[in-house]
C-alpha cells in the first residue's frame, strides 16, 4: 500500500495523473482507488521567484540569453527562504531552478494559501488516455509574508504528446 501511495505521488508530480496503475501488481480495488483519489487531489506548480532587486523573468519582454541571464538568477539564499516559508504552510517543495522552484501540494492547501478555487480539467494524451490538471478560477493571491519574493505561480499541465 505504501509503494502504491508513494508511486501515485510521484506519477502526480510528473503529470500522469489518472493512469492505470493496475499493471504495477495491485490487484485490489480498494487499493486502485485509493491511489486514484491520492493522485487527483495532487497540484503541482512552477513558483517563478524575484531576484533581490525585485525583478524576475516575467517582468521583461526581451529574450533570456548567456548575456542577459544573471540579471534574472535568484540567489540561493531568497530560494531557501522562499522553500522554508513554503515547506511550513505544507507544500513539498522539489527541484529548484535559476529562477524558480517546484512545490506539490493538495488542491485544498493550494487554494487556501493562494485564495483561489482551483477546478479539475482534463486532457487526453493519446494512447496513454487522460491526464487531469487543475485551473484556477481566479488569479492567485500571495501570502504577504512571500509577496516581494514570488512574481508568480505557474500550475503544472500536462504535456502535449504528438505522434
Amino acid at each position: 500500500m505504501t509503494v502504491l501511495i508513494s508511486l501515485a505521488i510521484f506519477l502526480g508530480i510528473i503529470g500522469i495523473i489518472g493512469y492505470n496503475l493496475t499493471s504495477y501488481g495491485s490487484s485490489s480495488v480498494s487499493s486502485n482507488l485509493l491511489v486514484k483519489k491520492v493522485m487527483a487531489q495532487q497540484v503541482t506548480a512552477q513558483v517563478i521567484l524575484r531576484t533581490r532587486d525585485g525583478v524576475s523573468i516575467l517582468d521583461t519582454s526581451e529574450s533570456i540569453t548567456s548575456e542577459n541571464a544573471e540579471v534574472y538568477r535568484v540567489d540561493d539564499t531568497t530560494k531557501e527562504q522562499v522553500s522554508k516559508q513554503l515547506t511550513s504552510y505544507g507544500f513539498q517543495v522539489g527541484q529548484f531552478g535559476p529562477y524558480s522552484l517546484s512545490i506539490t501540494g493538495d488542491k485544498s492547501l493550494f487554494e487556501q494559501v493562494f485564495q483561489t478555487q482551483l477546478e479539475r480539467r482534463s486532457a487526453s494524451i493519446s494512447e496513454l488516455g487522460v491526464n487531469a490538471y487543475y485551473e484556477a478560477l481566479s488569479p492567485l493571491q500571495f501570502p504577504s509574508e512571500l509577496s516581494s519574493q514570488i512574481a508568480g505561480v505557474i500550475l503544472s499541465r500536462p504535456p502535449e504528446l504528438f505522434p
